[in-house]
């Protein structure tokens, strides 16, 4: 039995766009003018000659890795006027972004002072990388025997299988987890206490909130303008509120509560009834304009020249309908506030299957009907859409990189393995 896998490529770009994403080591920088990685210089204009000066790349984890396959590195070591070779770039990786890892010659081995790979060597052992955790860090080692030159790293490039189904990569394994982390909308309950009590059950509630915590609690008949919080701690096993202090029986006591929505997309069976409320639903997706990705990405082991090249790809923005639904008018409201601070504090989505960032627009701003609907709902809705997302229709392609190429009597010859 075989598994359908794709071959993708993870990219650690050294542009000054993605400085957040690079670890820098002592005496290392990132160039904003070249994207390019160096040694740092000191005074007189004299690089370091310090041996395991390094910089990292952010740990990544694409959830839908099956196995890291290949690795490239595009490099520029330098020579002394007599044509030595006087830097060198090798590196280690990583599964947790602390402890870094080498090839021994037999197995990947805990890393200490001086344990570092070519990129040949990476290349060549990287099928065996431990994936169990899906994650992976490239750690770079710069280093120089001339003081008056520095070796520079523009890209490093990982090679990976994955078994990722694309629109499902963006909605169900992206966008809708992104809005059941996200979306926390508050709501309220008032109950005036049938016994002097120091808690309040929110369990008795008749909506079907999926509480995550409780924000405040006020005694309205006591503190009308609720200046005095009483909320003192939450059980979510029991869904009981403990108060600072008992409160006298008749008195109606106000919780603040956050909860979080269902989120379902309407076309799949994770979701079947609209009883689930308050919900978010997301719907009407359809992909819009369609970009060929020409020529595709590759990866090439320039030990042997073999490589892969992705192919047959496009780009298409994602638009889709977001709908959320409630049986009191209040928390349709203040679903539609929670929805308009998740737009302005999220303007990307992390695919989780490819670990990569797309825009994330709101394209059609909050809509609500006039009115609830016959079975007494109340509903509104926005678009948004996943801007320029990327597909692949078919697997990568082997190429072979060209070792060399000759010129002869005018001649080009052109040399692969």
């Amino acid at each position: 039995m075989s598994r359908r896998l794709k071959k993708l490529i993870k990219v650690f770009s050294f542009e000054e766009r993605y400085r957040s994403d690079v670890t820098l080591g002592p005496n290392t920088r990132l160039n904003p003018s070249t994207g390019r990685i160096q040694l740092k210089e000191g005074a007189n204009f004299l690089y370091p000659t310090d041996p395991d000066l390094y910089v990292k790349t952010r740990l990544t984890t694409p959830n839908t890795v099956k196995g890291w396959i290949g690795f490239e590195a595009k490099t520029d070591n330098k020579t002394d006027p007599e044509g030595n070779q006087v830097t060198d770039i090798r590196f280690r990786l990583s599964v947790d972004g602390a402890n870094d890892l080498y090839w021994d010659g037999a197995a990947w081995s805990a890393a200490g002072a001086g344990n570092w790979n070519t990129e040949a060597e990476i290349a060549a052992n990287i099928a065996s990388f431990p994936v169990a955790t899906q994650s992976l860090q490239v750690v770079t080692n710069l280093s120089t025997s001339h003081e008056s030159y520095t070796p520079e790293v523009d890209w490093i490039k990982v090679l990976y299988e994955s078994d990722i189904e694309w629109q499902e990569d963006y909605i169900v394994r992206s966008l809708v987890p992104e809005l059941r982390e996200n979306i926390r909308a508050i709501a309220e309950y008032a109950v005036d206490l049938p016994a002097a009590s120091a808690t309040v059950d929110l369990g008795v509630i008749e909506t079907p909130y999926n509480i995550v915590d409780v924000d405040s609690a006020y005694n309205l008949t006591a503190d009308p303008r609720k200046l005095t919080d009483l909320a003192q701690s939450y059980n979510s096993g029991t869904k009981v509120v403990t108060l600072s202090s008992s409160q006298p029986v008749g008195e109606r006591i106000l919780v603040r509560f956050t909860y979080e929505p269902e989120v379902a997309v309407m076309t799949s069976q994770d979701y079947s009834e609209l009883a689930k409320v308050p919900a978010v639903i997301i719907e009407d997706i359809e992909l819009v304009g369609n970009h060929p990705i020409e020529p595709g990405d590759h990866v090439i082991n320039r030990a042997t020249g073999d490589g892969w090249q992705l192919t047959h790809g496009y780009q298409s923005d994602i638009e889709l309908q977001i709908r959320w639904i409630a049986d009191k008018s209040t928390d349709q409201q203040r679903l539609a506030d929670e929805f308009k601070r998740f737009f302005a504090n999220n303007q990307h989505l992390r695919s989780r299957g490819q670990d990569e960032l797309y825009d994330l627009w709101l394209i059609d701003k909050y809509g609500q009907q006039a009115s609830a609907s016959q079975d007494e709902l109340q509903a509104g809705r926005l678009r948004a859409r996943i801007v320029r997302a990327v597909f692949y229709a078919r697997d990568a392609k082997p190429v072979y990189g060209v070792k060399r190429f000759i010129v002869t009597g005018g001649n080009l010859e052109f040399e692969t393995p």
